[in-house]
């Protein structure tokens, strides 16, 4: 659990953030900036769940799953998902938008160098999770 405590505590305050960003703000930064968190929190939950998971790969997963999600929009798919379910929108978003796919771009960037800055240190020779065992 040590090696994903960094990684927690960074996803709440990402969470946060981004949230505080959809509801108190407005127009094209607090657009790009929720899409670059979008990406930093996803992320940061593909290291909760994989913590030894480089920081570049943990990040093009990120990517991948919100130009996924943005495809749904593009296809009216996550309209339909809100539709059953309105806090969807918060995970699959409402309209497609290039410029969404954009940010997930700097997003990626942004979080393999939050990836980077948060992840544990350690001895070289010793697991992040504490457990004593060398790594490969």
């Amino acid at each position: 659990m040590r090696a994903r405590l960094p990684f927690v505590l960074a996803a709440v305050a990402a969470l946060v953030l981004g949230l505080a960003l959809r509801f108190l703000l407005t127009g094209l930064v607090a657009d790009v900036a929720g899409g670059v968190l979008y990406v930093v929190l996803v992320a940061l939950l593909v290291c909760v769940v994989l913590p030894r998971l480089p920081a570049v790969s943990a990040a093009g997963i990120a990517l991948a799953w919100s130009i996924a999600m943005e495809q749904l929009q593009a296809i009216g798919a996550a309209a339909r998902l809100v539709e059953l379910w309105p806090p969807l929108r918060l995970v699959v978003g409402s309209t497609f938008s290039w410029l969404d796919i954009a940010a997930y771009v700097l997003g990626a960037v942004v979080a393999a160098a939050v990836l980077i800055a948060v992840a544990p240190r350690g001895r070289p020779d010793e697991s992040p999770d504490g457990s004593g065992a060398s790594r490969p």
